[in-house]
């Protein structure tokens, strides 16, 4: 049997290939008919970014999933920011209405 010798340029734009998500490493030991092991070798070798840092891959159903639940979000920490202030009021008609009666009106309707 042969043994094949790939360059070292072959071997980084195969590694390009999965940085961008071009195709995945099993796609690319099927195409070249390359042992996934060399592959990942190739990858630790030759990849753009240093092995501590991670590479966060997602689909686009993930981002649209993330923008609607950031929206969500929000809607709510307005509805929270309006329920906040009604409060706040609330409190300070009670307040007033304390002060002008003379009387507290919390622990005689609350």
């Amino acid at each position: 049997m042969r043994s094949r010798v790939f360059s070292e340029s072959f071997k980084r734009d195969k590694v390009r290939m999965y940085e961008t998500g071009k195709m995945s490493v099993s796609q690319l030991s099927k195409t070249y008919q390359v042992s996934e092991t060399s592959i990942y070798k190739w990858i630790d070798r030759f990849r753009s970014t240093p092995a501590s840092e991670r590479i966060v891959v997602e689909t686009e159903s993930d981002y649209l999933q993330v923008v609607e639940l950031q929206e969500r979000m929000v809607k709510m920490e307005r509805l929270i920011g309006n329920q906040q202030m009604m409060i706040d009021y609330q409190q300070s008609v009670i307040a007033a209405a304390k002060q002008h009666y003379g009387e507290d009106i919390e622990k005689k309707f609350g």
